[in-house]
Parts: C-alpha cells; sequence; structure tokens
C-alpha cells in the first residue's frame, strides 16, 4: 500500500531501513529523513536497550552476541508490522537473510557505505560499541576491516547503496536518500 510523506507524495513501501556499518551515520540521518517525511523515527539499538531495560554493551557482556541477534530479530519482526517509519538499523542486522527478508517485505532497504577509515576515525575508542569494548586503536581498525569485509556483501543487497568517500554533512546525506527513493514512486 503506497504511504504518503509530508507533502502528500505517495511511495510503494511502508517503511526505510537503514543499513550500514556501526558509526555510519544511520541514526543521524534517519532522524532527518523522519523529520521531512513526517514519519516515525526508530533506532533499533534503542528500542531494544528501552524494551531490555539495559544497554547493549550489557546485552552483549551478560548474554553473548548470539542473544542479542535474536533480540534484534525479534524486535524487527515487531517493527515490521507498523508503518510510515525510518528505521536505523544495527549494524549487523542485515546479515541474517531472515532479517532481510522481514525488511524486503515490509519497505525499502538502504545502505550507508564508507570507507573503514572514516569509520574509524567516528567510532573513536570503541569503548561504547561492544565488538570494539577494550580495543587499542590498531585493534580497532584491523576490527573494523574485518566486520565490514565480511558484512559489505550484505549491506550492498540493500535495495539502494550509497557510497561515500569523504566526509559529507548528514543534511547531505539525508537529501541524497530522499532523492534516491524517487524511483520507488
Amino acid at each position: 500500500m503506497p504511504v504518503s510523506g509530508k507533502s502528500g507524495e505517495k511511495y510503494r513501501f511502508n517503511n526505510v531501513y537503514l543499513t550500514g556499518f556501526m558509526a555510519s551515520g544511520k541514526t543521524a540521518t534517519g532522524r532527518i529523513i523522519a523529520d521531512i517525511l513526517s514519519w516515525k523515527f526508530i533506532d533499533t539499538d534503542a528500542y531494544i536497550e528501552e524494551s531490555e531495560r539495559m544497554l547493549i554493551s550489557d546485552i552483549f557482556d551478560l548474554y553473548g552476541e548470539e542473544v542479542f541477534r535474536k533480540m534484534e530479530n525479534n524486535i524487527l519482526k515487531r517493527i515490521s508490522s507498523f508503518s510510515e517509519c525510518v528505521v536505523a538499523l544495527g549494524g549487523g542486522v542485515f546479515v541474517s537473510s531472515e532479517n532481510r527478508n522481514i525488511i524486503r517485505n515490509s519497505g525499502i532497504s538502504v545502505a550507508l557505505l564508507w570507507p573503514p577509515e572514516i569509520l574509524v576515525k567516528r567510532v573513536g575508542s570503541g569503548k561504547n560499541r561492544p565488538l570494539l569494548k577494550g580495543l587499542n586503536t590498531d585493534q580497532i581498525y584491523k576490527k573494523v576491516k574485518k566486520l565490514l569485509d565480511y558484512r559489505e556483501e550484505f549491506y550492498r543487497m540493500a535495495d539502494v547503496c550509497l557510497e561515500f568517500n569523504t566526509e559529507i554533512p548528514v543534511k547531505t546525506v539525508a537529501q541524497r536518500i530522499i532523492n534516491s527513493l524517487e524511483k520507488f514512486r
């Protein structure tokens, strides 16, 4: 069923899902897109933290990554029943074929692709990132590169892939996404 944006634009999808590696700007960009479309914004990590009343890093520490991934899947199933949402996905969500199918059946996926150097700069010390916790700068780069090398093929399965090679304002990224949605009217 087509849904409308702020100025009455009709789209052939119910939700927009932003995927990409950690620190790719999904949350900041998603908020702007949701505002432009007058849609609701959802960050899956924040949704999990609120639902579980725990930080993501604590979930990783107490239960491990596998349990966290199951939580992501359950949250995604719930969110997929919503309409007119811009959803910032956790960096690992799109790796799962089940998650990609849920997303495909309930909206459009947009991947934000950045080189590892920019992502490493953005994650900084990595102390708030469970997969980077306790690593030094060199280790963070190696871990980001390894994870990105693995995940990129999945990110490229998104309906729209936007690649960036230099830092640009988040509003510019958001506008490129809005422009890319035009082909889905």
